[in-house]
């Protein structure tokens, strides 16, 4: 691991609309970003997807980016910070391929799934109104 001084950090940020990628000192010290947009495609009215390639090619191509705009050994990251949008559920197969596009956040096909699981009265839902979200995972994923 480097030393504290040589230290550096990589913050990467899967978003809706681009993926951005940031490069800190150990004191936190902004040193580069860099950032690359992706296509949303919306093959149905209330559907949303996006290509999980998308997201894997700008993530490597706007790192590799942000670290040659300063000049950066990877050697030199101590430490990697990762976050991405929630509720997007994408099916793999087992080696991890992608079973197809990504289904995302604001994705509304889900809605019967929905209504499905209200019918259930399960007492989980007392803490989400008494139902899911089209939005959210488990309706997604049915």
């Amino acid at each position: 691991m480097p030393e504290p001084a040589a230290a550096l950090l990589l913050g990467i940020d899967v978003g809706t609309q681009s993926v951005r990628v940031g490069v800190f000192d150990a004191r936190g010290r902004f040193l580069s970003s860099a950032s690359q947009p992706y296509a949303t495609v919306y093959p149905q009215p209330g559907w949303a997807e996006q290509d999980p390639q998308d997201w894997w090619d700008g993530i490597c191509g706007v790192t590799r980016d942000c670290l040659q705009k300063v000049g950066v050994d990877e050697r030199r990251l101590a430490g990697i910070s990762f976050d991405a949008t929630s509720s997007t559920v994408l099916l793999v197969e087992r080696d991890g391929r992608p079973l197809g596009p990504a289904i995302l956040w604001m994705d509304q096909r889900a809605v019967q799934e929905v209504e499905e699981i209200a019918r259930t009265r399960h007492p989980v839902l007392k803490y989400s109104g008494g139902q899911d979200s089209a939005e959210w995972m488990v309706p997604q994923a049915l």
